[in-house]
């Protein structure tokens, strides 16, 4: 698509052409820019909020966030700040189970919800880079700062390992 739209065999909005035209800048692709600074600041409007979590935030166990919502979505209904906690240790153990077997990170999302948003409904409503933060930001709580590195393993050892064997990540992250 970027492709044809470079050939100029796509026409694309001036609005979405600033916008690809930004994160070009952004990215360090295009060295000079000729969008004006009204352009700019849709990029900056755009750019992620999120703040990058920190080990503090994993000892103290929670996590406060102020989500985007999807366009469509009733705001004046929804939460203006989401609170995740880490759930007990005997649900983290068996999340860890569950994240082994299904690779599903919004159970671990749903799992550190307050109970009256914990559903998938809710998660539909959140903006794709809102969700995606809550989601990461879950798996950090849950299972710390090197939860990809965690994630890896299991993807590795499930496909050429023993199904979750004693000597399977599975088993060294519940101490067994």
């Amino acid at each position: 698509m970027l492709m044809l739209v470079k050939r100029s065999e796509r026409q694309l909005s001036k609005k979405v052409m600033v916008r690809l035209e930004w994160a070009e800048v952004e990215a360090g692709i295009r060295a000079e820019s000729e969008i004006s600074e009204a352009a700019r600041e849709i990029g900056r409007k755009f750019r992620p909020i999120h703040p990058k979590i920190a080990i503090d935030d994993v000892e103290k166990g929670f996590l406060e966030i102020k989500p985007e919502y999807s366009r469509d979505a009733p705001t004046e209904a929804l939460p203006a700040t989401i609170i995740l906690k880490t759930p007990r240790r005997e649900a983290t153990r068996q999340l860890i189970v569950i994240l082994a077997k299904s690779f599903d990170f919004d159970i671990i999302l749903l799992s550190c919800l307050e109970p009256k948003i914990r559903s998938e409904d809710f998660l539909d409503q959140l903006d794709i880079a809102s969700r995606q933060f809550l989601r990461d930001a879950a798996m950090t709580l849950v299972f710390g700062l090197g939860w990809r590195s965690m994630v890896a393993n299991l993807v590795v050892e499930s496909r050429i390992g023993p199904s979750f064997g004693p000597s399977s990540v599975v088993e060294k992250i519940l101490g067994k």
